[in-house]
């Protein structure tokens, strides 16, 4: 465990916020905030300031507002919930996270093995380059 105050602020986890020692599940926290980013587009939580963007991301239960729970796949929503659960002992791990009813059924020939999936899956299929490069150019 680590209790270091490191990273980009909108893809940190509670704990770190809260600099309480943490452990890999901040990297499931993060991957929810990416997919979450791919998926709509926008920055989860209220950027107005530093202090207002560790509240939302202390606060918030749920990233979604009412208008993209009816707009996106509940399949979807519930994944990015379930990786951005605030307590790091409840957060949906890799593997569990790979066998989720949302990949079970847009990606059956996933990769089952967990080092397979971080390897190839996560980072070459679901993280768009292009995406992210657009990302990193426009939004800072």
């Amino acid at each position: 465990k680590s209790s270091e105050f490191i990273g980009t602020l909108i893809y940190k986890a509670p704990e770190i916020i809260q600099e309480v020692p943490y452990d890999y599940t901040v990297d499931i926290w993060s991957i929810g905030v990416m997919f979450y980013i791919l998926l709509t587009k926008q920055i989860p939580w209220d950027m107005s300031s530093e202090y207002n963007t560790c509240k939302s991301i202390l606060t918030e239960q749920s990233c979604f507002t009412e208008e993209q729970l009816y707009t996106y796949d509940p399949l979807v929503v519930s994944l990015v919930n379930n990786l951005m659960t605030h307590d790091p002992h409840n957060r949906m791990d890799l593997e569990t996270a790979m066998n989720d009813m949302f990949f079970v059924i847009y990606y059956p020939e996933r990769p089952l093995d967990v080092q397979a999936a971080t390897n190839s899956f996560v980072f070459s299929q679901v993280l768009d380059p292009e995406f992210r490069k657009q990302l990193s150019v426009n939004m800072w």
